[in-house]
């Protein structure tokens, strides 16, 4: 999920220490409530411990 990924780059300037990526495969009904998790989590912050972190989502059958 791009958007949520370039949404907190953005947000976050230079205030992070490093970058975790998290990339989630999950079944194609529950992706919209995880992007949505993971861009209320970017809207929060979306640090942990000075380390930025992205999400993206993926459906799989």
């Amino acid at each position: 999920m791009s958007g949520v990924s370039l949404g907190y780059q953005q947000l976050a300037g230079t205030g992070c220490t490093g970058q975790a990526k998290l990339t989630v495969a999950a079944a194609p009904e529950i992706v919209p409530a995880l992007r949505s998790a993971a861009a209320s989590g970017v809207e929060q912050g979306g640090t942990l411990g000075g380390v930025c972190v992205t999400v993206s989502v993926t459906a799989v059958d």
